[in-house]
């Protein structure tokens, strides 16, 4: 199947959301390894059991993106802690 796009400002939408999504996976798995010793024992947690340890304030959610990314949309009740502010400590 074939698609196309309407214009090229869709166009241009599109690879602008391709680059940052690759740009932020090579740093999210940057400040994985820089941070914890054993990457790969990192778990996943469902959307469920996150909603239920949120309600029950059984977890904090940490936002390091820069304060702009906070700023723009966050959780609700996550802390903003940039990952620079915390690199620099």
């Amino acid at each position: 199947m074939v698609y196309s796009l309407g214009n090229t400002k869709v166009c241009n939408l599109v690879q602008s959301l391709q680059k940052v999504t690759e740009d932020r996976f090579d740093e999210v798995r940057h400040m994985r390894t820089e941070f914890i010793e054993r990457p790969d024992e990192i778990g996943s947690l469902d959307l469920d059991l996150f909603l239920e340890m949120e309600d029950t304030d059984q977890i904090l959610v940490v936002d390091v993106r820069p304060e702009t990314g906070y700023n723009a949309s966050h959780i609700e009740g996550a802390v903003s802690l940039p990952y620079d502010s915390i690199k620099d400590r």
